[in-house]
C-alpha cells in the first residue's frame, strides 16, 4: 500500500457520491506563503497525490516544509475481473481525495515566484488536471495569473 492511506475509518466501504460544485472551504492559504490550487473537480487517487507530493518535496525540501491540504480518505471498491453481477460490493482497491475546484492541495514556501511556477507546472503534469499557483500578500491573497495544463 501507499504511504497515503487513512489509519482508521468509521466505515470500511463508502458510497460513490458525486464531486460537483466549487469549494466553499479550504481555498485560502493558512500555513505558508504559496499554494497549489485545483481548477477542476477531481477524485485524486492516493498514488497520484503521492507522485505530486514527491515532485514538490524534491524541489522545496531544502528550504521549506510542505503542508497537505487534502488527503485521500475515501475508499473506492472494485470487483475482480470476470466476476458476475451481484454477490455484494467488491473489496477496497484504493483511496481517493475528493478535491473540488478552488481547493488547495498543497502549501509551501519558496525563494521566488519562478520556482513556484515551475513546481506547479510539474505537479499539474503529475496530476493531469489544471492547477494554479497562488501566493500570500500582506493585505490578503494574491492569485497568480498563470494556469498550468497537462
Amino acid at each position: 500500500m501507499n504511504m497515503l492511506t487513512p489509519k482508521k475509518l468509521k466505515y470500511r466501504k463508502a458510497f460513490k457520491g458525486r464531486n460537483v460544485g466549487r469549494a466553499t472551504s479550504g481555498d485560502n492559504l493558512a500555513f505558508a506563503n504559496y499554494g497549489i490550487k485545483m481548477l477542476e473537480n477531481i477524485n485524486l487517487k492516493s498514488n497520484t497525490f503521492e507522485a505530486a507530493y514527491k515532485v514538490l518535496n524534491k524541489s522545496v525540501k531544502s528550504y521549506s516544509k510542505v503542508w497537505f491540504r487534502a488527503f485521500p480518505h475515501k475508499p473506492v471498491t472494485k470487483k475482480p475481473i470476470e466476476v458476475r453481477m451481484g454477490k455484494g460490493k467488491g473489496a477496497v482497491d484504493h483511496y481517493v481525495a475528493c478535491v473540488k475546484s478552488g481547493n488547495l492541495i498543497f502549501e509551501f514556501d519558496a525563494p521566488s515566484w519562478s520556482d513556484v511556477e515551475r513546481v506547479t507546472a510539474q505537479c499539474s503534469a503529475k496530476i493531469g488536471r489544471k492547477c494554479k499557483a497562488i501566493m500570500r500578500e500582506v493585505g490578503g491573497v494574491f492569485s497568480g495569473s498563470d494556469i498550468y495544463e497537462n
